[in-house]
């Protein structure tokens, strides 16, 4: 089974990368905000255990709002870690409670916070207590991840077996366990169980052998089946957290398949030429849904259009993408409007990277001007109307990209070595 929160699948293909806002003030947390937007990141864990105020529950409200507006596109999960599990509780008394303020605290967040996933820790109070307030989450529609640490060493597998068994008893969308290895047969134990695990439960699974020892844990995450992996902006978390940028990049290189490139954007943004000298460099396969949709069809876009009517061109388009998607390893330019549908978006996060091409109104008017083939602008071919189309997708190819780049200024070649060196 996987879950899909904004675009982003877990439980399928490879490991999201998740790091942690791990500031103890507002100004530090804004600050990771902005930092994390130029990294490889796919969701965003606030650890507000970290944070001064984080008994203020108005603080916490205020604090919520602000990362949801900066990193709106992204997953959030709350996690308030206890002292029991190894959270800054352990450092700083004032913020100790107990385990039914716990419970009372998780349920506030998700009346109040509506963050995307809730992490609620398997051991902090009976079955029944677990259950119910696992229920009352779900019920506002939060996925919960159930989690157990141990900072200290790796259980035996028959213990872990038993703690995931818990994790299904008391209804958690999501098990997770962080154990510390103290050798080498620990970080295979871990390994081999995250394995056994993945073919027997249904639900998707986290597991992480911490510190520098346990680093392959999170690299070759996809191998054993853990569908997220932890790394950092700045601060770390927890022990073995490596950065974002350098973590994508080890990713690749243990992956069992080859992602697709996908470059979406505007029409008039270059992206036909893009792929083409991409494809040319990389020897990778070039797919232009646009082109593949006509060979299909036997009809040009524009006729498509006039007969049919959007709706149905968007029909064909979406089919198209999911047929071509199934194949790994293919750069793929899309058309224009790709991302005005949800499962689109969804598709293309699934199975590669997108890569979002930009240009301003009067960059783009300049390059399609004399272009007749154009149908949603060929009533109308003025910068005014590309600017108002631009406004009306910009927060849906905002809301898809993995990768941005501003292409005004930019040759052909300059924007495929920067595709490269951002890749």
């Amino acid at each position: 089974m996987s879950i899909v929160i904004k675009n982003r699948t877990i439980g399928e293909g490879r490991p999201l990368i998740c790091v942690p806002i791990v500031s103890d003030s507002l100004d530090g947390i804004i600050k990771e905000c902005e930092d994390i937007l130029d990294k490889p990141v796919d969701m965003v864990e606030w650890r507000a255990d970290f944070y001064l105020r984080c008994n203020d529950t108005a603080s916490l409200n205020c604090v919520m709002d602000i990362i949801r507006e900066k990193l709106k596109y992204m997953p959030i999960l709350f996690t308030y870690r206890t002292a029991y599990e190894g959270g800054e509780e352990s450092y700083d008394n004032s913020k100790k409670i107990t385990p039914m303020r716990y419970i009372t605290m998780i349920k506030y967040v998700a009346d109040n916070l509506g963050p995307d996933i809730i992490d609620i820790e398997a051991g902090r109070a009976c079955d029944g207590d677990m259950s119910e307030v696992i229920s009352y989450v779900k019920a506002r529609n939060i996925v919960v991840i159930s989690s157990m640490h141990d900072f200290l060493k790796t259980p035996d597998d028959t213990y872990m077996r038993e703690v995931f068994d818990r994790m299904s008893r008391i209804g958690a969308d999501i098990f997770k366990i962080a154990v510390m290895p103290n050798s080498g047969k620990d970080v295979l134990a871990l390994m081999t169980f995250s394995e056994n695990a993945r073919n027997k439960y249904s639900n998707p699974i986290i597991t992480i052998s911490m510190g520098r020892l346990g680093l392959v844990s999170r690299v070759a995450a996809e191998l054993d089946g853990s569908a997220v992996t932890f790394a950092s902006v700045g601060k770390a978390s927890a022990p073995g957290q490596i950065d974002a940028a350098e973590l994508k990049k080890l990713i690749a290189e243990f992956s069992l398949s080859d992602d697709n490139i996908y470059l979406v954007g505007f029409m008039g943004c270059g992206k036909s030429a893009v792929a083409q000298e991409l494809g040319g460099q990389t020897g990778l396969n070039v797919i232009d849904t646009d082109a593949e949709i006509v060979m299909r069809e036997r009809m040009e876009i524009s006729a498509i259009f006039a007969d049919r009517g959007e709706s149905a061109f968007r029909d064909i388009e979406t089919n198209v993408l999911r047929d071509i998607s199934e194949e790994r390893g293919n750069i793929i330019s899309c058309g224009g409007g790709i991302v005005l549908r949800d499962e689109n978006i969804t598709v293309m996060k699934r199975n590669g990277i997108v890569v979002l091409l930009t240009a301003e109104p009067e960059t783009i008017y300049g390059r399609i001007c004399n272009d007749d083939k154009r149908p949603l602008l060929n009533d109308d071919m003025s910068v005014k109307h590309i600017s108002d189309m631009l406004g009306e997708r910009r927060s849906l190819y905002e809301k898809a990209a993995d990768i941005i780049i501003k292409t005004d200024s930019m040759t052909v070649d300059e924007i495929v070595l920067k595709i490269g060196e951002l890749i």
